[in-house]
């Protein structure tokens, strides 16, 4: 897993920022009951394929942006963009199942400071 994100800070007190999430996969030394098929050998078992295409469904890249204003000293108005390509990948796999990663997302929020 890499992560890395910058800010910059424009004239008028604007700040825009991007990152990137990357994730080169999970991997497993086994995949469920599933992967016990004809054919396989003690040296060469056919989990191995199964294990090799989680990896692939888990392995992605992410990238995301944000902009913020600060109105006065105790609030900042933020808006977030996530997942801008709207890539579809497999945040976390298991034995048996897959959860989906979060789609595109655009997010305002206030931030209070005190």
């Amino acid at each position: 897993m890499l992560t890395l994100w910058s800010t910059y800070e424009l004239p008028k007190r604007i700040t825009l920022g991007g990152g990137v999430n990357y994730s080169s996969g999970n991997f497993f030394n086994q995949t469920g009951t599933f992967n016990f098929v004809a054919g396989g050998t003690v040296s060469q078992p056919k989990y191995a394929t199964n294990a090799a295409a989680i990896q692939a469904l888990t392995k992605y890249w992410v990238f995301d942006a944000m902009a913020s204003y600060p109105v006065h000293r105790h609030l900042t108005l933020q808006l977030n963009l996530n997942n801008i390509g709207d890539t579809q990948y497999a945040d976390k796999a298991y034995d048996r199942h897959f959860m989906p990663g979060a789609g595109r997302q655009i997010l305002f929020s206030p931030v209070f400071s005190f």
